[in-house]
């Protein structure tokens, strides 16, 4: 009894780690979404709206219109919906059938990955052996919040929300990609 207890418990919780997904909003502090991607010096395309809260967006700070320069000092992604792929046949760790949550994309086809109730590193994982054995499900939702200063002082937050399949923005601006 005790024996089938243990079984239990244990194939219950590989189970539960492996659907664990990442409390959402997952907040990736720092993150700079996509390759080639820069703070800095940074110039409005399209108009632009800073609001005072990283996370709220009823309040104002203040409006940047097209041409107007201004500097990005740092950011943070908040992951609002996983995106996720589902493994075609076991490989290095991974078990056929598994999910694999997608969070902030980072270029190239990489993502920051939640596997197992945890984030995976990327260091020891060969992304075209991965892309190879898995199936793309959905993909991220993400808003980039980019802390922003003008050229008068004042500070504010951008809320750049991605496009359902990658990292387009509506909003233009020039300075954040560095490769263009």
């Amino acid at each position: 009894m005790l024996i089938s207890l243990t079984l239990i418990l244990a194939f219950g919780s590989t189970v539960l780690a492996q659907e664990e997904k990442p409390t959402i909003p997952y907040i990736d502090e720092g993150a700079c979404p996509f390759e080639c991607c820069q703070y800095g010096a940074w110039t409005a395309e399209s108009p632009l709206v800073a609001y005072h809260n990283e996370v709220n967006d009823s309040v104002i700070a203040f409006k940047i219109r097209p041409g107007e320069s201004f500097t990005a000092i740092n950011g943070n992604v908040h992951i609002t919906k996983p995106g996720y792929v589902v493994v075609n046949k076991s490989y290095d760790g991974f078990t056929k059938g598994d999910k694999v949550y997608l969070l902030t994309y980072l270029g190239e086809g990489a993502y920051d990955l939640w596997y197992k109730g945890k984030k995976l590193d990327l260091n020891v994982l060969n992304l075209d052996e991965f892309w190879a054995n898995v199936t793309e499900k959905d993909s991220p939702l993400y808003t980039w919040a980019v802390l922003i200063r003008r050229g008068d002082g004042k500070q504010g937050w951008l809320r750049l929300k991605n496009s359902p399949r990658g990292k387009f923005w509506s909003e233009k601006i020039k300075g954040m990609d560095s490769c263009s």
